[in-house]
């Protein structure tokens, strides 16, 4: 009896496969069967996103001066969470395919607490998205608001 090894070969014009007959010695040499074990380790558990839930501003508002972010941020692991706050003016915060955003970073690798007083006059004036990501060791979430307006002086 036979046995087959595939051998995948990688060409620039694709993959070709090509099966290459062995002996059943040769085959037994080649494949190692899986032994049995047990672990006293259970199984990793799934890790959850954190979820975010933006306060304010949520968009739509006339932001100036000193201006309260808000938001909260639960992780049903109990994870403990870093906090980035961002603002752009950027016509497409969201776009994955788009060219990389400004962002203007309020804070960066915080932890939560729930709340950043901004001194909006630290950006010029215009139109605005607020960004709020949270990262638990394991998985990364964001949170964007919809547009709201800075008016300094």
């Amino acid at each position: 009896m036979l046995k087959y090894i595939i051998v995948i070969i990688v060409a620039l014009a694709g993959a070709t496969l090509i099966a290459v007959p062995l002996s059943l010695q040769q085959a037994e040499k080649q494949v190692t069967p899986p032994t049995t074990t047990t672990s006293a380790t259970p199984a990793t558990e799934l890790n959850h996103y954190p979820k975010i839930t933006l306060i304010y501003p949520i968009g739509g508002e006339v932001l100036s001066g000193a201006v309260t972010i808000r938001w909260d941020i639960t992780d049903s692991d109990g994870d403990p969470v870093i906090v980035i706050v961002a603002v752009t003016d950027d016509p497409f915060p969201t776009c994955a395919t788009c060219p990389p955003q400004e962002w203007h970073y309020l804070i960066v690798n915080a932890s939560d607490k729930g709340s950043l007083v901004w001194d909006t006059s630290s950006v010029p004036n215009g139109e605005y998205v607020l960004m709020i990501e949270a990262y638990d060791g394991k998985d990364l979430s964001r949170a964007y608001s919809d547009w709201f307006i800075i008016k300094n002086g």
